[in-house]
């Protein structure tokens, strides 16, 4: 399977034998200075099904359910995550040195509409991106580009 993505628009391509078709994406921008694990699911995500407790050290860790899908997203970086439909995001944020470790809950379930684009700002707050206002322009017209 192929893929080529582009940052000026939400669509990706994807190429699966001989067939090509376009696929609405979200855009998630990280301005939080943090480490993040986005896991997305169609459906609402319960911790539990996200979040253990290591038996050794008692931090709690990530150990996503096989049916939950995740990225981890870097301070000051923007990545697109393909969504075919609706769907629900946890937003957690991450040890910078091990990058299971949990630290904090940023939400819980934040619905995303088809096609969004969102910001995560440096006060841990979702905006909604602006349409056609670049990667970290958020819906009010506020720049959360990286300093």
């Amino acid at each position: 399977m192929g893929l080529a993505s582009s940052t000026s628009n939400s669509s990706i391509n994807i190429t699966i034998g001989r067939s090509k078709r376009s696929v609405t994406q979200n855009t998630v921008a990280n301005a939080t200075g943090k480490k993040l694990r986005i896991f997305y699911h169609q459906e609402e995500i319960k911790l539990e099904d996200v979040l253990t407790t290591d038996s050794v050290t008692t931090k709690k860790i990530f150990k996503p359910k096989e049916e939950i899908h995740f990225i981890e997203l870097l301070p000051n970086q923007h990545i697109g995550i393909p969504s075919l439909e609706e769907g629900f995001a946890s937003i957690f944020v991450a040890d910078l040195q091990d990058s299971e470790v949990y630290i904090e809950t940023i939400c819980l379930n934040f619905k995303i509409p088809h096609g969004a684009c969102g910001i995560v700002t440096a006060n841990n707050e979702i905006k909604f991106r602006k349409p056609d206002g670049g990667i970290w322009i958020d819906e009010d017209g506020q720049d959360h580009s990286p300093k």
